[in-house]
């Protein structure tokens, strides 16, 4: 009876051990791969950058530069038409559309990779984001011509034609000059251009004469409105863009790039690294605790349970243990188990065995789970209390030890 006690507690003392041991062998397994996380790091950070709200953000800063500057002969050429002396409705449509630019010539992020999110390949944003496609070039406003030559064709034609009843309509300023489009801009080259004025007379019955002039236009650069100004104000803080002197640099902390990393497309760079790191995660490993394969989602949890129960299961053996030390002193003396060495040393052990472990089995556990999110408050706190409950029964375990190992001291 005696010697089947000491090998039960003996055993149990074995099992709290290797269930530790376990426990920061998985735990060291599910290291997160540090160059995969930070593929996913850099991405989710570019992805940040919405590059779609540039081209609303330039086209206002155009307009507001083009009616700021050419305020006076805006209202010049409202004024005089506000004198053609017709019966004709909406003349003041002209004027409404001769108060902004004809043509803003700009970078057109809208038609590139830069907002197709998952589907953009990197090395096509790489090259659209390099100085050939003019990212540090500032937008173009067309200011027409509004001449008093133009006021008096049209004056002259509202009187020739204009019938009362009828109205201006389709007003439109068009460019005529085509821009360079071998680029994704319609930048253009030259300091002048030509746009056409275009509107009908509709008379009551409908149909009616139509008004066409061309216009000479200048072409003016609207300072601080380039896509490199944009990032600047708006992508600084992205991590997956580095700008200095005028370049900008896509996902700097991830070069050199891995061999084939820049054929992907951006999906497919985080699918690839998020499958990496899913791969060694605790959803994908497994543990054997007490003979039973445990997954390992699962396994983060019952590791420290499993070594609580043990020692709490240990701790209730010692007392019977200590009632049989009166009466087989010799028998328990001579058992080979570490907590019944002689010297001073078996505190050492067991405490580092039953208390510091089992701590550093914990603090293993959830330094390497912190680089994953899922249910890391529930495995924290359930960890946290196992443990702290395994250390009490540690402690316990302890007292019982030191006390029959006094009693064995006397009977000896």
């Amino acid at each position: 009876m005696v010697e089947d006690a000491l090998k039960t507690c003996r055993n149990l003392h074995r099992l709290i051990i290797a269930v530790n041991v376990a426990a920061i062998v998985f735990a060291l397994s599910i290291s997160r791969p540090e160059d995969d996380s930070l593929v996913v790091e850099q991405i989710e950070s570019f992805e940040q950058v919405d590059f779609a709200k540039y081209p609303d953000w330039a086209d206002d800063l155009a307009q507001r530069q083009y009616a700021k500057r050419h305020q006076k002969m805006i209202a010049a050429f409202a004024e005089e038409l506000g004198k053609i002396d017709s019966l004709v409705f909406n003349i003041h449509h002209i004027a409404d559309v001769a108060g902004t630019s004809p043509h803003v010539s700009r970078l057109l992020v809208e038609d590139t990779m830069l907002v197709s999110g998952d589907a953009a390949k990197i090395d096509a944003i790489e090259q659209l984001l390099s100085p050939l496609y003019h990212v540090g070039r500032d937008v173009q406003i067309w200011v027409p011509d509004l001449s008093r030559e133009l006021i008096q064709d049209i004056s002259n034609f509202i009187n020739e034609n204009g019938t009362t009843g009828s109205r201006i309509d389709n007003v439109r300023i068009e460019m005529q000059t085509a821009p360079i489009l071998s680029s994704p801009h319609n930048f253009v080259p030259t300091e002048e251009a030509f746009a056409q004025i275009y509107f009908e007379i509709v008379p009551p019955q409908g149909g009616g004469p139509v008004f066409t002039r061309d216009l000479k236009c200048t072409i003016e650069e609207v300072p601080n409105t380039s896509l490199l100004q944009w990032l600047q104000f708006n992508g600084q803080s992205s991590k997956a863009l580095k700008i200095d002197a005028g370049k900008i640099q896509v996902f700097p902390e991830l070069r050199p790039f891995s061999k084939g990393f820049s054929q992907k497309t951006i999906g497919e760079a985080r699918n690839t690294a998020l499958d990496n790191i899913r791969s060694m995660s605790p959803e994908s490993q497994s543990i054997t605790l007490l003979g039973t394969k445990v997954p390992g989602q699962l396994a983060t949890i019952a590791a420290p349970v499993v070594s609580t129960l043990l020692l709490f299961y240990l701790a209730a053996h010692l007392p019977h243990m200590r009632r049989l030390m009166d009466r087989h002193s010799d028998e328990i003396a001579e058992f080979a188990w570490l907590a019944l060495q002689p010297g001073r040393s078996w505190l050492i052990d067991v405490t580092g065995t039953l208390v510091v472990l089992p701590m550093i089995a914990f603090i293993i556990m959830n330094i390497r789970l912190s680089a994953f999110e899922t249910s890391r408050v529930a495995i924290f706190l359930v960890s946290t209390i196992s443990t702290a409950l395994g250390v009490v029964a540690a402690l316990l375990i302890v007292q019982y030890l030191k006390t029959i190992r006094a009693r064995f001291s006397k009977t000896n």
